[in-house]
């Protein structure tokens, strides 16, 4: 199994930037490149308004922190940075 993290293409909601993180969990066949399945769930969206930015758990509704999630997802902060 192979887990990892997609970021969608940001969409635009009056003066929000809006992200929407998945989590992928690709199911091998036990053969190299052979893959049995696909589990793509939506798990994060990050906000960006005027100088805030803030991200939200859609498993809990919780607050995130930002730091929390550039260290599990190192290309978010790359991406946050160029917007």
């Amino acid at each position: 199994m192979v887990l990892d993290f997609e970021i969608g293409p940001s969409f635009l909601v009056e003066d929000r930037l809006i992200y929407v993180i998945s989590e992928r969990l690709l199911i091998n066949a036990g053969k190299e490149n052979i893959f049995f399945g696909v589990l793509i769930s939506p798990i994060y969206v990050v906000i960006i308004e005027h100088d805030l930015r803030y991200a939200f758990s859609l498993l809990t509704g919780e607050r995130v922190d930002l730091e929390d999630l550039f260290l599990r997802i190192p290309s978010l902060k790359e991406k946050l940075l160029l917007t």
